[in-house]
């Protein structure tokens, strides 16, 4: 636990403490943007950011995270609405529940990074009861005088993923949010 921050006990679950807000939170995140044709579910049309964050010492707590969030337009001007959350601690889930009222689920989430002199990739996988909810996996290149990095991106929410849109370029958006595969179109 970090040094100088009050913690609160949670009043949902059993034993969970978590640090009082704010939270001042360091880490490292990858990102992905991608736009949806049509509503899905609970997801409306439009565009879409998808991101894998590691939370790393400094912060209060240390934990990884995914989340899939959309631009909304408020009375109070543009946000950023979160619409799936998942985290591997039970203490951000807690948190981030009850402070922020951030529908965060528990997940297992695992980043491996591999380094080849200077350039580095990380692959990422998220697991809700030992099924898949995301991966990523970097593959780095060279082509010609650059460097290439091509990146497979997995987000589904029921098993079994299946590719439903192979994206343009050197990103696979691989997407099951119903059934009409041209709907998700990475940019």
């Amino acid at each position: 636990m970090a040094r100088g921050v009050r913690w609160v006990t949670s009043s949902v679950d059993d034993g969970v403490t978590y640090p009082a807000a704010p939270w001042p939170l360091a880490g490292s995140l990858w990102l992905t943007l991608f736009r949806l044709g049509h509503a899905h579910d609970r997801h409306p049309a439009g565009l879409y950011g998808t991101a894998f964050v590691s939370y790393d010492h400094p912060s209060p707590l240390t934990y990884g995270e995914l989340l899939v969030a959309r631009p909304v337009r408020t009375p109070h001007g543009r946000r950023i609405s979160i619409t799936d959350i998942w985290v591997d601690s039970p203490a951000s889930v807690a948190g981030g529940r009850e402070l922020w009222a951030i529908p965060k689920q528990l997940a297992e989430i695992d980043r491996e990074t591999a380094r080849d002199g200077p350039v580095g990739t990380t692959a990422w996988t998220a697991r809700v009861d030992g099924r898949p909810v995301a991966a990523v996996r970097p593959a780095v290149g060279h082509v010609g005088e650059g460097l290439v990095q091509e990146v497979e991106v997995v987000a589904v929410r029921r098993p079994p993923p299946e590719p439903v849109h192979q994206g343009q370029g050197a990103v696979r958006v691989v997407q099951e949010l119903g059934d009409a595969p041209e709907d998700l179109r990475p940019l």
